[in-house]
């Protein structure tokens, strides 16, 4: 991963011979997970894959890194914990749980990835 901008949160992520995307976070991202991270429970879940989910998540953590470099060690803390791979959940993960046999493949694939959220 590349900082291309700090100033407009410009990144370049990519991994050799998958994919190459840039990526802009919207405006007052790291502010809205700070004030989310507050309340609640964090957690990542995207249509993508895996690999990609995880470079979404380093972008996230950095921006929220550089923004709040000078946060108390709590905070800093609570980003480590919250912004790892145990909290992802992709379509990688919900194919592993969906079985031909099974008539509610989307209600499956949830209790599934329930079962991963409450672990």
């Amino acid at each position: 991963m590349h900082v291309l901008d700090p100033l407009k949160s410009l990144y370049h992520i990519w991994e050799t011979g998958l994919f190459s995307h840039r990526t802009k976070l919207r405006p007052f991202c790291a502010e809205f997970l700070k004030a989310a991270m507050e309340d609640y429970e964090v957690h990542f879940n995207t249509a993508a894959t895996r690999l990609y989910g995880l470079r979404i998540i380093d972008v996230l953590k950095t921006e929220l890194m550089n923004k709040y470099k000078d946060a108390d060690a709590a905070f800093i803390s609570q980003i480590e914990l919250t912004f790892n791979d145990q909290r992802l959940i992709t379509r990688d993960d919900k194919a592993k749980y969906a079985t031909k046999r099974n008539s509610d493949l989307k209600g499956e694939v949830y209790r599934q990835a329930e079962k991963i959220l409450a672990s």
